[in-house]
């Protein structure tokens, strides 16, 4: 137990040799048009990851803050219309989420749409609170985004989680690490403290990126894997899940495995 304990909260130290950049400067990387890669990982390997690649990485700081708490809201029609798309591998899909930035207190509505195995479009507005069900601002922008639902959408998912966000030194390129994840359906919660959920979002597809040389090094392979199917499963019984089996037996893998694994 200490030892896990002491691999979480390792990096801590690390984070703060890195250069900083700030809010105001990450325009350059806004990429609300990209391409995503996820990896999934233990945090036993967080640390040496984030010292090797120290020098060609800058670290988000707001307010004198490395670390920040985000929770987000995902909705859905009352059929799970939105989960079933990606379930069914429907290359073209969408899903909708407020996203509260706890330590500012900002609320932001958002639609991510996939438009094919691999690129993503984003859109988002600021909006002052969650409300019980869509108002004008997210209405317009569904409309402006060209997505009707003939259902109404439900609150279905809280997830949460602690982000540090590297933007590459040398190219387009920014890295969310999520930690200390949490799911919480209003029913039940379940919480996963070591794992790790890295996604490297860039303007184009390429290799070239030394986080990325750093998991392969690893032996971390990339794994497609969205938060909010994992969180439905893990917390739904009634659920159909049969495409997503593997990905739930790998989370289930990575975080039982002992740290004698990982040398």
């Amino acid at each position: 137990m200490i030892k896990q304990m002491t691999a979480a909260y390792s990096h801590i130290k690390t984070i703060a040799s890195f250069n900083t950049i700030q809010l105001n400067q990450m325009d350059k990387v806004n990429l609300m048009n990209r391409v995503d890669s996820k990896f999934v990982f233990h945090d036993v390997w967080l640390n040496a990851i984030l010292e090797e690649i120290r020098d060609d990485y800058s670290i988000l700081e707001i307010d004198n803050q490395r670390v920040f708490r985000y929770d987000s809201l995902y909705l859905d029609t009352k059929d799970y219309c939105m989960y079933k798309q990606h379930h069914n591998g429907k290359p073209r899909r969408v899903k909708l989420r407020y996203r509260t930035y706890c330590d500012t207190g900002d609320i932001f509505f958002e639609i991510k749409q996939r438009q094919n195995p691999m690129r993503t479009h984003k859109f988002r507005e600021k909006v002052s609170a969650i409300p019980p069900s869509l108002g004008e601002i997210e209405l317009s922008l569904l409309q402006k985004s060209g997505i009707c639902f003939n259902s109404e959408l439900e609150h279905k998912l809280v997830v949460g989680y602690k982000r540090i966000t590297l933007v590459a030194n040398d190219c387009i390129e920014r890295v969310t690490l999520d930690t200390f994840l949490s799911f919480h359906n209003f029913k039940q919660y379940k919480v996963h403290p070591h794992l790790i959920i890295a996604e490297i979002k860039q303007e184009r597809f390429s290799r070239i990126s030394p986080f990325i040389h750093a998991l392969r090094r690893r032996n971390i392979k990339e794994q497609s894997i969205s938060k909010y199917a994992l969180g439905l499963i893990e917390l739904s019984t009634d659920i159909k899940s049969n495409a997503f089996k593997s990905k739930v037996r790998t989370v289930e893998h990575i975080e039982n495995r002992c740290d004698n694994g990982y040398k």
